[in-house]
């Protein structure tokens, strides 16, 4: 599989991330072996985990980074591009948080425990994983490039932003010199989901337009549910939040250039956001080892003009 370059940084990745949200849960450590072993025979190398994965379930905080920590630790693996996440809000009886989760005080401890679980002294994209406005972008900022000069982390990012105030963090860096956000980790897909953001430390998806912002100020898209939760690959049965007239349009259409391209339709959904304006490096989640075949196998596909003109007319970003 042919590897990228994030946007300002020496880090190589490949087009397909793999989620590890269920590594240690869900997954027991021999199943979560098994997938990544099958992940790197097909050439990913580029691996995304958080602070507060698998927080939902009793004593499940933190399993997934130290189930990861335990399968890098065995050697197996070398030159895995490793991404985790703090600074998210509380959910649930089982992720106590302070109100205050966003403060850099806050994410800095979260980095840390991040570091031990994960058994790294440095991780190669840390990014703050929701927002809070109420913060000014240049503390953000500047904590990350303490973090950077520590050598806790060598890049940066944000998830669940807008790439408004993405934009205006990276333009703080730049007139102050600093390292900037490299990728951006927003839910986004070829459908459009039923919910809107809403409140402090939402949940965001790309809006139209977003793409070619993103391309403009040379910064990554690293979509999470880029398959619409299995919509596209269940002809419409799974991924309930996505279960609308429009998302039925585009569905029809995958299936449609799926039959003539001779692939699934849920790889041709992956297709569109790997062909979009910007750098887009779908995260894919599954515990399947065929779903995860046919997401790396969309990237070897290449549409012809017609096809993304096709995809364009309904194109959700």
């Amino acid at each position: 599989m042919n590897r990228v370059c994030l946007p300002n940084t020496d880090l190589s990745v490949s087009r397909i991330a793999l989620g590890a949200a269920d590594f240690g849960s869900k997954l027991d450590l021999e199943k979560s072996a098994a997938l990544l072993d099958r992940y790197v025979e097909l050439g990913g190398n580029f691996v995304d985990t958080a602070h507060c994965y698998a927080g939902w379930l009793p004593d499940g905080v933190g399993v997934s980074e130290q189930a990861l920590g335990q399968l890098i630790r065995s050697g197996r693996y070398p030159g895995l591009v490793i991404s985790s996440k703090g600074g998210h809000p509380r959910f649930g009886e089982h992720y106590p948080r302070p109100d205050a989760f966003m403060t850099p005080e806050q994410v800095e401890r979260d980095l840390m425990e991040s570091l031990g679980r994960l058994g790294l002294d440095t991780i190669d994209l840390y990014s703050y994983h929701r927002d809070d406005e109420s913060i000014p972008v240049d503390e953000l900022v500047d904590a990350m490039n303490q973090w950077i000069d520590r050598r806790l982390i060598r890049s940066a990012g944000v998830s669940n932003w807008s790439v408004d105030r993405l934009e205006a963090a990276n333009g703080y860096a730049k007139r102050h010199s600093k390292h900037g956000f490299v990728a951006l980790q927003n839910q986004s897909s070829f459908a459009i989901p039923n919910w809107r953001p809403e409140g402090v430390g939402t949940v965001r998806y790309h809006v139209p337009g977003d793409a070619d912002r993103l391309a403009k100020c040379q910064v990554a898209s690293v979509p999470y549910s880029a398959t619409a939760n299995g919509y596209f690959g269940s002809q419409g049965e799974k991924g309930e939040q996505f279960h609308n007239h429009g998302n039925a349009e585009r569905l029809e259409l995958t299936q449609k250039i799926a039959q003539a391209y001779g692939v699934t339709p849920n790889q041709i959904a992956l297709c569109y956001l790997l062909h979009r304006q910007c750098l887009t490096i779908p995260l894919m989640s599954t515990a399947n080892f065929a779903h995860l075949d046919d997401a790396m196998d969309a990237v070897e596909i290449t549409f012809d003009p017609v096809t993304i003109q096709q995809l364009e007319t309904l194109t959700p970003s």
